[in-house]
Order: C-alpha cells, then sequence, then structure tokens
C-alpha cells in the first residue's frame, strides 16, 4: 500500500547549495532499518510506545539540553520511524519563527545575510563528501541515532551489531509560517490518520 503523502515533501536528501549549519528551520524524517515496525503501536489513533520507542522519544528531546544551537517544535514517534520539526539558532536563541528564517528557491542564497540560508561553508572536494560540519543538520541527526542505537543495545534484548535506522534521513526547509502550520499539524495528527486508513 502505496505511503501518504508528506505536505510538500521532496524525496531528495540534502539541497547541494544550503548550509545546514546555518539558523533555519527543518522538517526531518527518520526510518528504522527495512521499516520495522520497532518503536511501538497505534492504538484507537494514539501511539504506544515501546521500550525501544521510549529511548528514541527520551533522545530526541535529550538533544535540546545536550546542543545550545537547537530547538524542538513539533514531533511524533511512529511504529517505523519519527516525524520532528528541529530549528538551529544562534546559541541561546529561543526565536524559531520561521519569519525569521525565510529562503525562496528563486533568489540566490546571500551568505552575507543573515536571516537566510547561507550556501555551504566547506568544499566536498576538500573536506570529503562525506564531511558534517559541526553543529551541522546532519551532525545533529547522526548523534541523536548513534545515541539511540548505542541505548538499544544496551537496554533492550537486541543484538550488539543490529541496526535501527535506515543510513539517513529526509529533510526540508520550513520557509513561512503556513508550511509550519501545515507540517505541524501533519505530525499531530500522524497516529490518528494511520489508525483511520489502517485500525480495526
Amino acid at each position: 500500500m502505496p505511503r501518504p503523502e508528506l505536505p510538500g515533501r521532496k524525496n531528495s536528501l540534502r539541497h547541494p547549495d544550503i548550509d545546514y549549519g546555518s539558523r533555519g528551520a527543518y522538517f526531518v524524517t527518520v526510518r528504522t532499518h527495512r521499516h520495522r515496525p520497532l518503536f511501538g503501536s497505534i492504538r484507537d489513533g494514539v501511539m504506544d510506545c515501546s521500550p525501544v520507542g521510549d529511548i528514541v522519544r527520551d533522545e530526541w528531546y535529550r538533544t535540546e539540553t545536550l546542543r545550545e544551537n537547537v530547538v524542538l517544535d513539533a514531533f511524533v514517534v511512529m511504529q517505523d520511524h519519527i516525524h520532528g520539526i528541529i530549528c538551529l539558532v544562534p546559541e541561546g536563541g529561543t526565536e524559531v519563527s520561521p519569519c525569521c528564517y525565510q529562503w525562496h528557491p528563486q533568489a540566490p542564497l546571500d551568505a552575507g545575510t543573515t536571516h537566510s540560508l547561507r550556501v555551504r561553508r566547506y568544499d566536498p572536494e576538500r573536506h570529503g563528501v562525506a564531511y558534517r560540519p559541526p553543529d551541522s543538520l546532519s551532525s545533529i541527526m547522526a548523534g541523536f541515532k548513534g545515541a539511540v542505537t548505542r541505548r538499544i543495545r544496551a537496554e533492550c534484548n537486541v543484538s550488539p551489531d543490529a541496526r535501527i535506522w535506515q543510513r539517513n534521513f529526509h529533510d526540508r526547509v520550513l520557509r513561512n509560517e503556513r508550511e509550519w502550520r501545515n507540517v505541524r499539524r501533519y505530525i499531530r495528527l500522524n497516529p490518528q490518520r494511520w489508525w483511520h486508513k489502517h485500525g480495526t
């Protein structure tokens, strides 16, 4: 059965011209390895997390306490994936409205404008294509996924080399308040939507 379309979702991974260390608001999705339903089940439109799902939720919220440049917004754990809005802000910042981070695809990415997403500050030929700038979205997500995997292997009855996540994650830049509201609503209603479609 085809998966529901996300609002305005693009299927590509990182945008080649965006510096993902820039201040900005991002809608991210991370799936389990082979889409295994490790995180729990949905009953009557409410997600009931398994012990593995509880670890995922705890480590997601812990991200904000570990990193001064992260403010978290809407978030949901589903059976085989998570959706969340993660905001990169100046250290000590709390303003996460996408009005402060607007980026228009038709306009050039301006490295000198503090309120727009910047072009990449690194050269893949120099640093290597797998390079993750410190405090970038990719670095933050790698840290989150690694922390979850280590805790699951240590605390749950799984193989020490068990794979939890798909190798990468999907993201979308939230460019205005309308997109932000739509994605928040999508995240909030995700368990109910799944239940109406698949529940008994």
